[in-house]
């Protein structure tokens, strides 16, 4: 469901929450390599990732509130 017609290539994946308790959605990303993403795996880089993008919607909503006030 996730990657659409690219889903029978995924064999490992990441799901990252955007925004507090995923209030913006989730990111998923997906590898072909089955030992790319592991359950005990740092996930730094993904969680500063998902700020940015967390950030940027959070902007784009506000300005759109600004806008239709």
């Amino acid at each position: 469901f996730l990657f659409g017609s690219k889903a029978r290539w995924v064999q490992s994946a990441a799901l990252i929450p955007l925004g507090e308790k995923g209030q913006h959605g989730m990111m998923a990303i997906g590898s072909s390599d089955n030992a790319r993403f592991y359950p005990g795996m740092g996930t730094l880089f993904l969680d500063l990732l998902a700020d940015v993008i967390s950030s940027s919607l959070a902007n784009r909503d506000e300005l759109e509130q600004r806008r239709s006030a």
